[in-house]
């Protein structure tokens, strides 16, 4: 990044380092990414190269909901090609440099499930037990962030956790915490693009209704088949 900045401002490295009182070998080392720059270089470099601090470290405050998925999307292929303990690594890594994204965690949590059914080749009962903590973690975190956009599914995601590790009474108390009746939005929504003029954006919304409906009955299909 400094040399992509410098090239566009025209300096050389030695025309850099001497603006900042340093040697020329210290900047090609960290273009080189061999070391990096003392912190109390970072706003003079920063001025003058013209940019701020966050953008001479590439910071981004966030992800955006299609940067959490790409970054998720690499991490299972890591996993895939390199083996599960490279994923988890990874994903640590991510976890890690975004602390507070609940987007995120929500997304990491379901990747250990993902970690888990490719070690089933080769059982490791200490990485499972690991993933399942850190899994649970994750969860109790977005619960306890109150993300509106993820608190229920979490909730629900660790109450079956628990439950299948046998702690059904701290299961039911999660459950009791969900709202039992919300109401539907979709027949105003397909009412509003029908107004619009927009049938088509109509029937997707209908259809994604429709197949959130047909997700939730197979589940209970598959448990009225249990003999017990």
């Amino acid at each position: 990044n400094i040399a992509a900045l410098r090239r566009a401002k025209g300096l050389t490295q030695e025309q850099l380092a001497a603006a900042l009182g340093v040697s020329a070998p210290a900047v090609s080392k960290w273009e080189r990414n061999s070391s990096y720059p003392d912190i109390t270089l970072l706003c003079p470099l920063a001025r003058a190269l013209e940019t701020s601090v966050d953008e001479l470290l590439q910071f981004h405050q966030t992800l955006s909901d299609q940067e959490t998925a790409e970054r998720i999307r690499t991490v299972v292929e890591k996993a895939r090609q390199e083996g599960v303990l490279s994923g988890e690594k990874a994903l640590e890594e991510l976890l890690h440099q975004y602390p507070s994204s609940d987007t995120l965690r929500f997304q990491a949590a379901a990747v250990y499930d993902v970690l888990w059914m490719l070690s089933l080749a080769q059982p490791d009962q200490e990485a499972e037990q690991r993933w399942c903590r850190r899994k649970r973690s994750l969860l109790q975190q977005v619960r306890t962030s109150g993300s509106a956009a993820y608190w229920q599914s979490a909730t629900v995601q660790l109450a079956g956790l628990v439950a299948r590790e046998g702690e059904t009474d701290q299961a039911g108390a999660l459950l009791r915490e969900l709202p039992e009746h919300t109401a539907d939005p979709t027949p105003v929504w397909v009412q509003c693009y029908l107004k619009k003029e927009q049938p088509e954006e109509a029937l997707k919304t209908a259809q994604r209704q429709l197949y959130r409906l047909v997700s939730s009955v197979m589940p209970c299909l598959t448990m009225l088949l249990d003999p017990r």
